[in-house]
């Protein structure tokens, strides 16, 4: 599917400037059409059973989120525009991501409400977490106070 939306390339402006999640969607699934051969093949000269291929709904979130966003922003930002409240309205009504570091923020008591909320969350995970800079972020000196409380309770006790 994506060679077929690459194959397509000259439309990827017009997609990537899409404003509406759910547009985008419909388009990128309209545009990325395979070939009658590619569906009902996965490897040249093995026919398999054929079957509708179409983007994830998450995985369309997720370009959506990851890709369009930034790219509407960057293209503001080229032109000299300063305001991107409508792409971070945007990501205030998307639902968050659901990932293996939105997880773990989750278990940790700290929720994502939106597209917004997660990528603070995985920026922060990226800034501080991965690089074990836990002192200098406020949320990790709380989780590490909650942790040695919890340890000294666990000795008292």
């Amino acid at each position: 599917m994506l060679c077929s939306l690459l194959f397509k390339q000259s439309q990827i402006e017009n997609l990537f400037g899409i404003s509406c999640p759910r547009q985008f969607k419909k388009e990128l699934n309209r545009l990325s059409v395979l070939s009658l051969y590619w569906e009902n093949h996965y490897r040249f000269d093995k026919p398999a059973k054929e079957k509708v291929k179409n983007w994830g709904k998450e995985t369309l979130e997720r370009i959506y989120i990851n890709s369009v966003i930034p790219y509407q922003i960057a293209k503001k930002m080229e032109l000299g525009e300063l305001d991107f409240s409508d792409e971070l309205n945007r990501l205030h009504d998307m639902k968050a991501e659901n990932n293996k570091i939105i997880r773990g923020w989750k278990e940790l008591c700290v929720p994502a409400s939106s597209a917004y909320e997660s990528q603070a969350l995985i920026q922060l995970f990226n800034d501080y977490c991965s690089r074990k800079k836990c002192l200098n972020c406020r949320i990790g000196l709380k989780v590490l106070k909650l942790t040695k409380y919890d340890q000294i309770c666990k000795e008292i006790s």
